[in-house]
């Protein structure tokens, strides 16, 4: 592949949401093993899930545990503060250390991205 093949390939997979989520980031999974984040179907449920009328997307969600939807919005918001200059993203969760849970998965991503040559710079800040 030449050089412009391979930077056009890169920004399609930057403008498509779902494809960057399934090619670049990676999750551990409950065996701890790590591989490649593939979406499952209520995560491309999320994914429809858009604003109205102008604003900003605020979701408040009533979730069962282990359905992947908090692996979904940290996928989504590294996207978006990876491909959309002047970005920012806040992640709460309600106790501490499930904050530093999450900022972790975020954390993976950004490792995982840099070991694979895609290196976009985030901070994350408990």
């Amino acid at each position: 592949m030449t050089k412009v093949a391979a930077l056009k390939e890169m920004e399609a997979v930057m403008a498509d949401e779902e494809r960057f989520m399934e090619s670049l980031l990676w999750v551990v999974d409950k065996d701890r093993v790590a591989k490649r984040l593939v979406l499952r179907h209520i995560q491309k449920e999320l994914a429809k899930v858009r604003p109205t009328g102008g604003r900003r997307l605020q979701v408040v969600e009533v979730k069962p545990r282990q359905a992947g939807s908090s692996t979904y919005w940290l996928a989504k918001a590294y996207h978006q503060v990876t491909t959309v200059p002047n970005t920012t993203a806040v992640v709460v969760a309600h106790e501490r250390e499930a904050t530093k849970r999450l900022l972790g998965i975020f954390d993976f991503f950004q490792k995982r991205c840099e070991e694979n040559g895609f290196a976009p710079f985030v901070s994350s800040d408990a």
